[in-house]
């Protein structure tokens, strides 16, 4: 899998990984 983040992008990412548990088994899309 690969990742690309760009700055305006880093919050919602920053986010989804504190809240790993969360999304765990899922597939996540983020639009900034």
């Amino acid at each position: 899998m690969k990742i690309i983040i760009e700055p305006s992008a880093a919050v919602p990412v920053a986010v989804v990984l504190k809240y790993a548990d969360r999304f765990a088994g899922k597939k996540v899309g983020i639009i900034s």
